[in-house]
């Protein structure tokens, strides 16, 4: 379990490098070569080259809103604006367009519309959104569907796929070689309460079900 914890740690080091170098090397150059191109935009406009400069600005234009569309898919995968505002039944329904918009599979979402507590929500979202990712990687699945049901005390939320499975003692060797999420993400269930289960068989598809408390809970 402290080995589990330091690697999540490593982990998560490991994303805020990531996201750093996401902003640096991709949104920061791009408003740097913007502000060039408008230097260059207003040089043209001053020598009364009205054609050309309209070409720059649209150039221009056309960056910006690139960096834009970046940038908001980064919030995105940081913290979805849906969750905090409409909760975690939308949260779901927009992550799984979302996925589904990148081509790998069709995404089916079933949800109850109902609050929780935040703690709560996050910890659901995060928990679909990797086993999500594990499907992404791994499934080669053609449809994944994804529920979320409320019985009063608890939540239960489950991603099943098509896909061709695994056989489960993989996960041991996956743990060796520091592919953690699956694992982290038990951990977290467990640790406020709850549960995951995953079944799976080669060439059956997979199965992942959780339920964990629908009340304030210690993630801690």
């Amino acid at each position: 379990m402290t080995a589990l914890h330091a690697e999540m740690l490593v982990a998560a080091d490991h994303e805020r490098v990531r996201i750093a170098g996401e902003l640096r090397d991709d949104t920061i150059q791009v408003m740097v070569a913007a502000a060039a191109r408008l230097d260059d935009h207003a040089r043209r406009l001053k020598s009364g080259n009205l054609e050309s400069a309209i070409g720059t600005a649209a150039g221009v234009r056309e960056m910006i809103g690139q960096a834009v569309d970046r940038t908001r898919r980064l919030s995105f995968d940081l913290y979805p604006a849906a969750l905090e505002a409409e909760g975690l039944g939308a949260a779901l329904e927009v992550l799984g367009q979302d996925i589904e918009t990148q081509g790998q599979f069709t995404v089916i979402v079933s949800v109850c519309y109902r609050r929780y507590p935040p703690e709560v929500e996050r910890l659901a979202y995060r928990a679909v959104k990797e086993l999500l990712a594990n499907a992404q990687k791994h499934s080669q699945a053609g449809s994944v569907f994804v529920s979320l049901s409320n019985d009063g005390d608890s939540i239960t939320c489950m991603v099943e796929d098509d896909g061709v499975g695994f056989d489960p003692s993989s996960r041991c060797h996956a743990r060796r070689n520091h592919h953690i999420g699956l694992d982290a993400t038990t951990d977290r269930i467990r640790h406020a309460g709850g549960r995951l289960i995953v079944e799976t068989e080669p060439g059956r598809g997979t199965r992942a079900k959780f339920t964990i408390p629908s009340g304030p809970v210690s993630l801690t």
